[in-house]
């Protein structure tokens, strides 16, 4: 049978390890859009297994912020306030 919520591919090792090396794409030359929402909604619901590696590399992501291309946005100041904002949930500071 289907399991449409996805609770077994959520109990698997890798899933949590993939899910996990998520931050390291921010510290890439550049990132789509997409991708940065995407990582945002995994932090709000996996912030537990990313919030090591986001810690680990905080200045690194948000010195990349200011620099990193950002392909498909439409407004690349929010895109950058929301790789910034992810440390919201680490440290509970807020970037505008």
């Amino acid at each position: 049978m289907l399991d449409h919520s996805l609770h077994e591919l959520h109990r698997e090792c890798a899933f949590k390890e993939f899910i996990s090396t998520l931050p390291s794409l921010l510290l890439k030359p550049r990132i789509h859009e997409d991708t940065i929402e995407i990582i945002n909604k995994v932090i709000l619901r996996y912030r537990n297994w990313v919030q090591d590696e986001l810690a680990a590399h905080q200045n690194e992501i948000i010195d990349n912020a200011k620099k990193i291309e950002i392909i498909g946005s439409g407004d690349e100041k929010r895109s950058r306030l929301m790789i910034c904002n992810l440390f919201y949930f680490l440290d509970a500071q807020i970037f505008y």
